[in-house]
């Protein structure tokens, strides 16, 4: 079975070399032009050529092999504890998702940006058989996990890579959609990883997001401060989102849902 169709991702170590992906299973990736070494497990093209640098509590939890045997079940995405702090269920969330891609056929290539399990990768390669879903996290734990649903679910048009978000190895304007649920707030550098999106996101494509939202107060601002400074995890008010959105050159923002601790929006390139 081919696994992957015939798509390319860019050498994240001389950045120049394309790699062609198609018909793999477990032989090593060579990149033609520095001659550097990808190794695949379990289907999984692993593409960080070093270790990862140093996390703090919250972002260690997310990529832990521990929390991929509760992430999805009852216990933790779809506990009623996780819904009653979101406002939403994971079944609306990804409708939400799905609609806001605004997709008028099939035939696309989508990004799902720190796919942890692969809940929504393998939904919206289901819903979309004939495109090719990317779905990329830096947790091999949870690509593992991801891996052995998409083979068990026989998904042909879904890719798994591991990479670092803040350096995509894709060439420009490279997906029609990318999606990101849960991990904005996660990520060191969020500018960084926003500009790095629309620069592989195809002109008028949407990216589409959710992460943790910081209403206004003194109690919100002192509670987002200790989030930040020991677990990692930085929820946004709006106007920082608009910010960072704005200085990654993205326009017309639109929120799909405001409730609770969960923001659900989506821009587009233009």
């Amino acid at each position: 079975m081919e696994y992957l169709h015939h798509l390319t991702v860019l050498c994240s170590s001389c950045l120049k070399g394309h790699i062609v992906l198609s018909n793999y299973v477990s032989a090593d990736l060579i990149c033609p032009v520095c001659q550097f070494r990808y190794p695949i497990t379990n289907r999984i093209l692993d593409m960080i050529p070093s270790s990862p640098s140093p996390k703090k509590i919250i972002q260690s939890l997310m990529e832990s092999k521990y929390l991929v045997q509760v992430y999805d079940s009852l216990f933790w995405r779809h506990s009623p504890f996780t819904m009653a702090l979101l406002q939403i269920t994971s079944e609306r969330e990804f409708g939400t998702f799905y609609h806001a891609l605004t997709f008028s056929r099939q035939q696309r290539v989508i990004l799902d940006i720190a796919c942890g399990t692969g809940i929504y990768t393998r939904k919206l390669a289901q819903k979309m058989t004939a495109s090719t879903v990317f779905g990329l996290d830096i947790s091999m734990h949870m690509l593992n996990y991801a891996s052995a649903k998409i083979q068990e679910n026989g998904l042909a048009n879904v890719n798994l890579i591991r990479c670092d978000a803040k350096t995509l190895p894709f060439n420009e304007e490279y997906f029609d959609g990318v999606i990101c649920s849960g991990a904005l707030h996660l990520f060191s550098d969020p500018q960084q990883v926003l500009m790095q999106i629309h620069r592989v996101l195809k002109v008028r494509g949407r990216f589409v997001f959710a992460t943790f939202y910081k209403p206004s107060g003194f109690f919100f601002n002192y509670l987002a401060r200790f989030s930040t400074k020991f677990l990692g995890l930085t929820p946004f008010g709006i106007e920082t989102l608009k910010r960072l959105l704005k200085n990654s050159n993205f326009t017309d923002m639109k929120i799909h849902h405001k409730k609770g601790l969960w923001i659900i929006a989506s821009v587009m390139k233009t």
